[in-house]
């Protein structure tokens, strides 16, 4: 491994989407999360609960981990009912949030949205953890092997999403690749597949800021991860991961962050 690479951190991010159902339950979580994990300098570990949780589970936080949110607005402050802004969130303790999630994009949010997230959001002081991938779910064969072809949609999300970012904000930001066809079927991607994923997204941000710039930009997997998934950081070669539903049970979400911790520390 170049030393380079070795400058990108472990990040394991866990997207709660809108669970659990009670503030109560939210902090017994974060709780027992935090209580859980291993102690892991080398690995940051971000919570993103839904909005109305935030200062519960950031109460439970301690140096166990740090707190994100789920999407944010493209506006900072204003008449803009429904939304939340990024200035908001830095001040309700968040320090990173994603945006371009799939499940927002199939809700209609644009690259050109994504951008002024994107932008908004590092104004704010906070880092976007980008979320990039396909749009179709018609990519398992028979078998239940995840085949789908790289489609060009992954390269035109990214670079749409970092226009206007310059190469000195741009180690701020975190790149999340979900493939849609992955996520919520309990089938990842391949080890062959993230990687080829992987190498494209190293060479679309090298060829925006350097080497040295995008040896600092993380790069994460998602769409049904687990505690099985740990080949993709060491085989794949990604950075972390972006996880749904398993970073919603306790043992297994701090299996996962272990796993990260080990590869970040034989690195």
């Amino acid at each position: 491994m170049s030393a380079l690479r070795k400058e990108k951190q472990k990040c394991m991010v866990a997207n709660w989407k809108m669970n659990p159902a009670t503030s109560d339950e939210a902090a017994s979580l974060a709780a027992d999360i935090r209580e859980a994990l291993p102690v892991s300098p080398s690995v940051h570990v971000v919570l993103c609960p839904p909005f109305p949780f935030l200062d519960e589970v950031a109460r439970e936080a301690g140096v166990a981990f740090e707190l994100g949110a789920q999407d944010c607005s493209v506006y900072q402050e204003g008449a803009h009912t429904g939304e939340v802004s990024p200035k908001a969130l830095a001040s309700s303790g968040c320090s990173y949030v994603i945006v371009g999630h799939s499940e927002r994009r199939a809700a209609g949010e644009t690259n050109e949205q994504v951008n002024a997230k994107v932008r908004e959001a590092l104004k704010a002081g906070l880092r976007p953890i980008i979320a990039i991938g396909e749009a179709r779910r018609d990519s398992f064969d028979a078998s239940g092997r995840w085949t789908k072809e790289l489609d060009p949609s992954v390269k035109d999300q990214l670079v749409a999403a970092l226009e206007g970012v310059s190469a000195v904000r741009a180690p701020q930001v975190l790149i999340a690749y979900e493939p849609v066809c992955a996520i919520g079927t309990g089938v990842s991607a391949t080890v062959d597949d993230v990687m080829a994923v992987r190498i494209l997204v190293q060479k679309i941000l090298r060829d925006l800021y350097g080497a040295s710039v995008e040896a600092r930009i993380p790069i994460l997997y998602g769409g049904s991860t687990n505690a099985d998934s740990d080949a993709l950081l060491t085989s794949a070669g990604v950075d972390g991961f972006l996880v749904g539903g398993s970073s919603l049970k306790t043992k297994e979400f701090a299996a996962m962050v272990g796993d990260a911790q080990r590869v970040a520390t034989n690195t």
